[in-house]
């Protein structure tokens, strides 16, 4: 009865990160036509990857923003204050996105610890039933 339990268990973690990683699949392709709308709109202002203003950094979890390349487009009467908005709205985009991620590697990383905890029982119960 317990191997059937802890099977069952098993089967619900793995289908729990198998369910993670499809929505964050999907949520990937749907950003992908974000991220193309941005570059589409800086395409059309001629200021070149908007990640030269700013980028998630995944190893120290931070935004990095270059404020003097942003502040240059001040003196740009024409386009300046449609380029600002634009890179704040890219900006806010990844911060909102930045935060979803580290949600999504701290839900797969509590599954994984669940399947090893799982696997674990299974191996001890295997080894107390010998």
């Amino acid at each position: 009865m317990q191997k059937k339990i802890a099977k069952q268990e098993l089967k619900d973690a793995l289908d729990a990160k198998n369910y993670e990683y499809l929505a964050t699949r999907k949520d990937g392709d749907k950003e992908e036509q974000i991220w193309s709308t941005f570059q589409k709109e800086a395409d059309y202002y001629g200021i070149g990857d908007l990640e030269q203003y700013a980028k998630y950094n995944s190893e120290t979890g931070e935004i990095e923003i270059d404020h003097a390349k942003i502040e240059a487009f001040e003196d740009d009467e024409e386009h300046g204050e449609d380029i600002i908005n634009l890179i704040n709205e890219y900006i806010s985009h990844i911060e909102e996105q930045s935060g979803a991620y580290e949600e999504s590697i701290d839900k797969l990383e509590e599954i994984d610890d669940k399947v090893a905890e799982i696997k674990k029982k299974a191996m001890q119960d295997y080894l107390d039933f010998e």
